[in-house]
């Protein structure tokens, strides 16, 4: 038995969407953290996701939260077009 919370993945054909739990449980460590909330909502994406040892878009999803943005699915039509331009 583990202490994570148990959570039904919502997964979209390109994205993972964080559960709520991990966001307000991401805010809540960001909070007691020595680096607190500044460090979550302004370091490097990588960085903050790996002291808390979260998935980066849980990182994007607390951050979105702290500014006020209400979270959004990633626009897949629009990733799309323009990968559509990229060439290798």
């Amino acid at each position: 038995m583990t202490d994570q919370p148990q959570r039904q993945p919502r997964l979209s054909p390109c994205a993972f969407q964080p559960c709520e739990s991990e966001v307000r449980a991401l805010i809540s460590k960001a909070g007691r953290h020595p680096l607190g909330t500044d460090f979550l909502k302004t370091g490097a994406l990588d960085s903050v996701a790996a002291m808390f040892e979260v998935h980066a878009f849980v990182v994007e999803a607390a951050r979105q939260r702290l500014d006020g943005v209400e979270a959004r699915q990633p626009q897949v039509e629009t990733m799309a077009k323009a990968g559509a331009g990229i060439r290798s």
